[in-house]
C-alpha cells in the first residue's frame, strides 16, 4: 500500500504539472505582461508547488535547493518576462518558502482552495446566463447550451482546461494541506487566516492599478475613478510596465478552442446586423 508520503509526494508532482502547463497557458495568451495575471487564481497557483514542497518534510538543503529551481523553472515558463505583474509571482514564490507553515496559515490555505474551485464554477455557471457578459471563454460555450457543449470539440477541451485549472489542481492541494495538519481545519480558524490574505491581495491590486495606467481592475470590475488615479508609469522603464492595467484579455493570443466561442458570437451578431439591413 502506498504511505502518507507517497501520496502527499503524488499529489505535489500533479500539482506542479497543473501549475506549469498554466504557467505556460497563462504567460502564451500574454497575461503575465498586464495585471490580468493578478487574478488571484492565478497568484495561487505560484503559491501551490512551493507550499506543496514544503509539506514533503524534505531537509533544508533540499528544500532551498528545490525552490530556486522551481522559482526559475516557473520564471523560465514566462520566459523570464522582467514586468513587474511577472516579478511579483516571483516574489510570492520566495514568500511561500520564507513564511511560517503554521497551523492557521496552512487551515487558510485549505479553506481558499474550495472557495477558489467552488467560486469560479459559480462564477462560469452565472456568466453563461448572460449574452453579453463574460468571466472566462469557458461560459461562453456554456451559454450555447448542453447540446453544444456535447457536439463542440472547441466546447470540450475548454472544459477540461477548466476542470483542471479550476477544481482538479485545488483539490489536489487542499488535500496536501489536510494531510499536512493531520485533520479538517476548523471553519472560524480558516476563516480568520483568510480573510486578511484577501485584504492584503486586495490592498495590491487596487493601489497597483490607482499608479499604472489604463487603470484597470481584474474580474471585469472596470477602472479605477479618475480622480483616484495617480499614474507613475512615465517614470518606470517600459519593460517593467508592460500593458499596464488593463481590463480585458486580447482575444487574438486565445488558442483555438478558447477563441471559437468569442469568434461564434460575433459571426453570429455580424450574420444578425446583414438580417436587420436586407429590405
Amino acid at each position: 500500500m502506498v504511505g502518507e508520503e507517497g501520496i502527499i509526494c503524488s499529489e505535489a508532482l500533479a500539482v506542479s504539472a497543473i501549475c506549469l502547463y498554466n504557467f505556460r497557458f497563462i504567460h502564451c495568451i500574454r497575461l503575465y505582461n498586464n495585471i490580468l495575471c493578478w487574478q488571484f487564481t492565478i497568484m495561487a497557483l505560484h503559491v501551490a508547488p512551493v507550499v506543496s514542497l514544503r509539506c514533503l518534510g524534505l531537509g533544508p538543503a533540499a528544500e532551498l535547493r528545490c525552490t530556486v529551481c522551481w522559482v526559475l523553472l516557473s520564471w523560465g515558463c514566462r520566459a523570464f518576462q522582467p514586468s513587474v505583474f511577472s516579478l511579483a509571482m516571483v516574489l510570492l514564490e520566495i514568500a511561500s518558502y520564507l513564511s511560517d507553515l503554521n497551523k492557521d496559515l496552512l487551515a487558510a490555505l485549505f479553506l481558499l482552495q474550495l472557495v477558489i474551485a467552488f467560486g469560479a464554477w459559480a462564477g462560469m455557471l452565472l456568466a453563461s446566463c448572460f449574452s453579453s457578459f463574460s468571466f472566462v471563454p469557458f461560459d461562453r460555450h456554456l451559454h450555447k447550451g448542453l447540446r453544444h457543449m456535447c457536439i463542440s470539440a472547441a466546447a470540450r477541451r475548454c472544459f477540461l482546461h477548466e476542470f483542471i485549472s479550476h477544481f482538479v489542481v485545488q483539490m489536489l492541494f487542499a488535500d496536501i494541506l489536510r494531510r499536512r495538519l493531520g485533520y479538517l481545519p476548523d471553519l472560524w480558524t480558516a476563516i480568520c487566516g483568510a480573510v486578511p490574505i484577501q485584504a492584503v491581495y486586495a490592498a495590491l491590486v487596487f493601489i497597483t492599478a490607482v499608479l499604472i495606467p489604463p487603470h484597470g481592475l481584474p474580474y471585469n470590475l472596470g477602472q479605477i475613478p479618475k480622480l483616484l488615479r495617480v499614474p507613475v508609469s512615465h517614470w518606470l522603464p517600459r519593460p517593467l510596465v508592460g500593458d499596464g492595467a488593463v481590463t480585458r484579455v486580447n482575444t487574438k493570443f486565445l488558442p483555438w478552442w478558447a477563441r471559437a466561442a468569442f469568434d461564434q458570437d460575433w459571426r453570429m451578431s455580424r450574420q444578425n446586423a446583414c438580417c436587420m439591413t436586407i429590405p
